[in-house]
């Protein structure tokens, strides 16, 4: 009986596309997946959930999509979840007739960041 023994090179190769085919890591072919799980719930529900990168990637990153610089935009209502690139956020939450919710958000690789929020009615103030 004849055995074969795989070089370093080929044992490494034969290792990855394992992993790569079998879906066992999140990181895929090409390095960590960065990004982070974001969940909103919000009592009432159907908040509208705005984001605004705090920080400007780089041209060269082609997993943030063409922005406005510095401008909110809508992502979905609430109960939300979504994924975050990482990095820091500014997070507003609005719904008709209660105050606005603004918030910093840290997201980090592979963390969940749960919020759950209490919205308060808005005040008008009447002479």
């Amino acid at each position: 009986m004849r055995r074969e023994t795989l070089s370093v090179a080929g044992r490494i190769l034969s290792i990855a596309l394992l992993v790569v085919l079998v879906g066992g890591c999140a990181a895929g072919p090409f390095g960590a997946k960065k990004v982070s799980n974001l969940q909103v719930i919000t009592d009432p529900g159907n908040a509208l959930v705005y984001l605004k990168e705090r920080m400007e990637r780089e041209e060269s990153d082609p997993a943030s999509p063409p922005r406005v610089p510095g401008e909110y935009w809508a992502v979905g209502t609430t109960p939300y979840r979504g994924e975050l690139q990482v990095g820091f956020w500014d997070m507003r939450i609005e719904a008709p007739g209660y105050e606005p919710i603004d918030i910093l958000v840290r997201a980090e690789p592979g963390k969940v960041q749960i919020y759950e929020f209490q919205m308060q009615e808005s005040r008008v103030a009447t002479r």
